[in-house]
C-alpha cells in the first residue's frame, strides 16, 4: 500500500516539474484531495508553478498564501521574487493584486529577540524581493518600504534583514528622513547591543565590504 502511494507520488512530482500544463494545477488539486500529496507537498509544488511562466498567477497565490501552509509560502516567495519575466508577463491589475496580497504576508523571524538566524533572513529577503518584484513602480516599492520601516518593523532584525537584501542601500535615498534614521538607529544599536550574533555581525560586514568595493 505504502509503495504504491510512493509511486503515485513520484508520478505527480515528476509530471508537474515537467512544466505548466493546463491540467497541472487540477492534478496536483486531485492529489492532495486522495491524500496522494500532504499539505506542504501540496502547496510546495502549486508554488513551484510560478518559477515559469503559469496561468492565474494570482490565484495561485491566493490560494498558497490563504492556506496558511509556512512551507508552500516560503517557496510561493521564493519564486515570485526570482522569476522576473512573469510580472511582465501578466495584466497590471493581476500584477497589482499579487503585490497586495505578498505586502499582506510579512514573514515573522522565529526565536529571541537576540536570535538571528540566516534561514529567517533568506525567507525576509524573499518577501522583500517579490514586493519589488511586483511594485507597480519603484515610487510605490520605496513608499512601502518607507511605510514597512516606520509602522511594521517593531523587531530592530527585520532591519538587518532589509540591509541583507539591498546591500547597496541605495532606497535610503528615496524615504522619509525619519524612517531612514530610525532605520539606521535600529541596526547600529541592534549591531551593539547584540555583538555575539554572528548573523548580524555577518550581514553588517558584507554591507560595507559591498559598498568598500564600490568606492574602488
Amino acid at each position: 500500500m505504502e509503495e504504491l502511494l510512493e509511486k503515485k507520488k513520484q508520478a505527480v512530482f515528476s509530471y508537474s516539474r515537467e512544466g505548466n500544463f493546463p491540467d497541472t494545477r487540477v492534478r496536483l488539486k486531485k492529489s492532495f484531495d486522495e491524500k496522494i500529496l500532504t499539505a506542504n507537498e501540496y502547496y510546495g509544488e502549486l508554488a513551484h508553478m510560478l518559477s515559469i511562466s503559469v496561468d492565474a498567477p494570482a490565484s495561485i497565490t491566493k490560494e498558497v498564501l490563504e492556506s496558511g501552509n509556512k512551507y508552500g509560502r516560503d517557496v510561493l516567495l521564493g519564486n515570485l521574487g526570482s522569476n522576473l519575466d512573469l510580472p511582465n508577463s501578466i495584466s497590471a491589475s493581476e500584477r497589482n493584486a499579487i503585490f497586495d496580497m505578498v505586502n499582506g504576508a510579512k514573514p515573522e523571524l522565529g526565536g529571541g529577540i537576540h536570535e538571528l538566524g540566516f534561514s529567517d533572513v533568506f525567507r525576509y529577503e524573499d518577501w522583500l524581493k517579490s514586493l519589488k518584484t511586483y511594485a507597480p513602480d519603484e515610487a510605490i516599492f520605496h513608499k512601502t518600504l518607507e511605510n514597512l520601516i516606520q509602522t511594521r518593523m517593531a523587531d530592530p532584525r527585520e532591519m538587518l534583514a532589509l540591509q541583507s537584501a539591498f546591500r547597496d542601500e541605495k532606497f535610503l535615498n528615496h524615504i522619509d528622513p525619519i524612517a531612514r534614521e530610525r532605520y539606521l538607529f535600529y541596526i547600529s544599536g541592534y549591531i551593539k547591543n547584540y555583538p555575539g550574533n554572528s548573523v548580524a555581525q555577518s550581514i553588517n560586514k558584507a554591507k560595507q565590504d559591498y559598498l568598500d568595493d564600490m568606492k574602488r
